[in-house]
């Protein structure tokens, strides 16, 4: 829906903002999973305490830098520059067609015919 040439001067900058928001994302999942693994160690569970102090702290850092260039020109710049390439987008074609009135899960598309994103069920 969007032209190729046209997202290429996003890419490094989108590049910049998954670098900046990964590691803290990174470091969120492992602490969702802290629960699994001290299941895995059973009795041991307790010594895990300090990896999750640990990835708590590194968290912690991370997430001060997201919210560092959260702020900053660069990303700004970004927010501003990709609004003016979806406004001129939205400006010069029609609007994407309606989706089908009912669409399939994902799990359903093996018995279904794909319409773009979805599958229609008859």
């Amino acid at each position: 829906m969007l032209p190729a040439d046209g997202l290429k001067v996003f890419q490094p900058e989108f590049r910049w903002l998954g670098s900046l928001t990964n590691p803290c994302r990174d470091l969120d999942v492992y602490l969702l999973e802290m629960d699994g693994f001290r299941a895995l160690v059973g009795d041991s569970a307790a010594a895990l305490a300090p990896l999750q102090e640990v990835i708590e702290t590194e968290r912690q850092l991370a997430l001060g830098e997201v919210r560092a260039g959260l702020r900053t020109r660069r990303f700004q710049s970004l927010l501003d520059g990709w609004q003016a390439f979806l406004d001129d987008r939205a400006a010069d074609h029609e609007p994407p067609p309606t989706p089908p009135a009912r669409c399939a899960s994902w799990r359903r598309r093996r018995s279904g015919r794909r319409i773009g994103g979805c599958v229609a069920v008859a």
